[in-house]
């Protein structure tokens, strides 16, 4: 019954199919649970309902691009938002994990004023299809400063890496930089950038019960790196439930802006982005 279902959405439906198996499962004694903060292994995957409010600019050889809204109330979002994770607690103290999530959305953009992109000027009334799509890849190193049977505190450092992509299509009246105008000319634009971030803060998780962990994190920086000026912010709220000793499901909340300037040879512009994601998983501890 699968078969119609690219890989992702096979791997969300396996997670959800055997944690619906297991919740009628008769309940484990709380000591055959694994305690809080004392699994090894931890892997997640999901779906996301994500929030985006999204934003690029596209320079040219002479001028600054135009920085363009790409969430128009136009239009509908494209629901294709996955979500997988992964943690191995080192030593007793010691974590390194990363999630690994993507969105994308279609819109259709209207300018009633100009916009520059690149070399190029569209003069209003302008109307272009938008496809934009983030992959982002949230890596962090955690050292618990404190940690006993009801609380772990942790010192975060981590990086945060999102690609986006946007394409921009349509039919315009172009004025390039010489001031020449073109009617009706068909336009295609595919801005695309890495943008890597380092990030410190640091994390708490509250083990309410052998079943219950509540956590939540908060981390961000402004740095220059390279060919990439600018801030990233990251705020998580979290909170799982283990129906057996190994699996699972977990409801997060995930707080995402970062505003940066790149200077990249095959991109040279800005984006910024804000997005509240709201993540539902399946959980599997060791």
């Amino acid at each position: 019954m699968w078969m119609g279902c690219d890989m992702k959405t096979r791997v969300s439906l396996a997670f959800a199919t055997l944690l619906l198996a297991t919740v009628a499962s008769a309940p484990l004694r709380a000591e055959d649970l694994i305690p809080g903060g004392e699994e090894q292994f931890k892997i997640t995957a999901g779906g996301i309902l994500a929030w985006i409010n999204s934003g690029i600019g596209v320079d040219g050889s002479t001028s600054n691009g135009t920085v363009i809204d790409l969430d128009s109330p136009n239009g509908s979002k494209r629901a294709n938002n996955f979500v997988l994770g992964a943690e191995w607690r080192i030593a007793s103290r010691h974590r390194v994990g990363a999630i690994y999530f993507t969105t994308s959305k279609d819109r259709q953009l209207s300018f009633n004023q100009s916009v520059t992109i690149g070399d190029e000027t569209l003069v209003p009334p302008t109307t272009l299809a938008s496809t934009s799509r983030n992959r982002f890849i949230f890596a962090t190193y955690e050292y618990s400063f404190v940690k006993n049977k009801d609380v772990e505190l942790s010192g975060l450092l981590g990086a945060y890496v999102n690609r986006f992509s946007a394409d921009l299509t349509g039919t315009a009246t172009v004025q390039n930089s010489n001031g020449q105008t073109t009617v009706n000319k068909s336009v295609t634009y595919t801005p695309s950038v890495t943008v890597p971030m380092p990030l410190i803060g640091g994390s708490v998780d509250w083990f309410v019960s052998p079943r219950v962990t509540l956590g939540a994190s908060l981390s961000g920086l402004k740095a220059k790196i390279g060919d990439v000026n600018g801030s990233v912010f990251v705020a998580t709220a979290s909170a799982e439930y283990m129906f057996t000793r190994n699996l699972g499901a977990g409801l997060a909340f995930m707080h995402t802006s970062a505003d940066v300037d790149i200077t990249k040879p095959s991109f040279t512009g800005s984006v910024d982005w804000r997005n509240d994601n709201l993540l539902l998983f399946a959980t599997l501890k060791f």
